[in-house]
């Protein structure tokens, strides 16, 4: 299984909402009737699709074994009337899905907590017409010991 020692969070994150999200990722997604996941880049095709980047976050504290990691979620909607809102709405599933984590699935062993920075927000469209929304999540980490770490006294081992 994947953990932060050997994946990014986004990946992981990915792995977690396509297994637990409920239908909100179909295997058979093909982004044209249902929004397909990807992480790491936005592709030309298909229209619908969900996408998570790693982002910065604030500076973590190794010697307390306390990290943190950055999130972000793009989703891009088709062209036509209805998928603004569509758009919108798929943004809003995927901030509560994250939301409502457990603290500690199996993919996030060392997964604390989740903070969103922010609201949903419109980028506009993009250059073939299509809504785009993002928002920012931050993730708190309490990373396994290390060689270099320690838990015990809170400090970094000299």
């Amino acid at each position: 299984m994947a953990t932060l020692a050997n994946t990014s969070p986004a990946d992981l994150l990915a792995d977690y909402l396509c297994r637990t999200s409920f239908g909100l990722f179909p295997d058979s997604a093909d982004g044209e009737t249902a929004f397909v996941l990807k992480v790491g880049e936005m592709p030309d095709a298909p229209d619908l699709v969900v996408v998570l980047y790693d982002t910065s976050a604030p500076a973590g504290f190794p010697g307390l074994l306390l990290e943190y990691a950055g999130i972000q979620v793009m989703v891009r909607g088709g062209k036509g009337a209805a998928s603004y809102s569509s758009a919108y709405l798929m943004a809003r599933k995927v901030r509560d899905y994250i939301l409502g984590m457990p603290n500690a699935p199996a993919e996030f062993v060392e997964l604390d907590g989740v903070i969103e920075r922010g609201s949903i927000n419109s980028l506009g469209v993009d250059d073939s017409n299509r809504p785009r929304f993002t928002n920012n999540f931050q993730l708190q980490i309490e990373p396994q010991p290390n060689t270099i770490t320690t838990n015990v006294t809170g400090r970094m081992a000299l």
